[in-house]
């Protein structure tokens, strides 16, 4: 089965955290890691997966506290994200890589590919802002445990469901102060121009997180960034218009 299931991955330790991760695909394939987005889990991306395994070495990281990943102890921030998968890349000793990061896992994928690092090829980010707007830290300024649980019953019986110490009381404030952190070591607007990597930067037309002009910015700062604003989809683009969203992702990853 090409899908992320939380039955067949491993687990390493990392600063207090055992973070999950899956792999599929096979091995000798170009790498394409997968950073889900907050409170989400890996299981996310499996509208993609079955199109992609066959031409990559796929590999899903959950977030520490998210899916099987622990918590730990540690205040979350993108960086903390960000230098999270990073490790796991290194553990599995990934040598070249493509990074699809959605929602808070593009903000972290933003920052990974700052560092300038050769190994990573190409970055695509979908719905992903680089810095706290109003309106989205009024949204953020609202969200408490027991209100996601009431709007997103799926969500929290998949954290319930799949992770090792579950307390969605504990871990909504914790990725609820992250989102609201304006600090420019946590958001990485000013790295984006450092950024040398193909980049596409994805971005649901309707999405309420994530305004046309801020997007517009992030491609003029990144040097080799390319837009994908794709119509009749909101901030979780990739699920709601699959086959719109396919074709571009496919062309971008497969140019030389």
């Amino acid at each position: 089965m090409n899908a992320f299931d939380h039955k067949r991955g491993s687990e390493v330790e990392i600063d207090g955290a055992r973070l999950y991760f899956e792999t599929h695909g096979a091995p000798s394939a170009p790498a394409l890691v997968f950073l889900h987005g907050g409170l989400g889990t890996i299981e996310g991306f499996n509208v993609l997966l079955p199109r992609l395994t066959e031409t990559f070495h796929v590999v899903g990281i959950d977030t520490r506290g998210h899916g099987r990943s622990t918590l730990g102890d540690r205040e979350l921030s993108y960086a903390l994200l960000a230098q999270d998968a990073w490790r796991v890349i290194d553990h599995l000793g990934l040598q070249s890589i493509s990074l699809v990061g959605f929602s808070d896992g593009g903000i972290a994928a933003y920052r990974l590919a700052a560092r300038k690092d050769p190994k990573i090829r190409r970055l695509v980010t979908i719905g992903a802002r680089a810095a706290l707007q109003p309106g989205a830290a009024a949204i953020f300024r609202k969200t408490t445990a027991s209100g996601w649980q009431e709007k997103f019953p799926a969500t929290y019986e998949i954290y319930q469901r799949l992770n090792p110490t579950p307390d969605f009381g504990r871990l909504v404030p914790a990725v609820v102060a992250m989102w609201l952190n304006s600090n420019p070591s946590n958001y990485p607007l000013e790295q984006l121009s450092a950024i040398t990597c193909p980049t596409l930067v994805v971005r649901g037309d309707d999405d309420h997180l994530t305004a046309r002009e801020e997007i517009f910015d992030y491609v003029r700062r990144i040097p080799k960034a390319k837009l994908s604003n794709l119509p009749f989809a909101g901030h979780v683009a990739f699920q709601e218009q699959t086959d719109a969203f396919m074709p571009g992702l496919n062309r971008f990853l497969s140019e030389a």
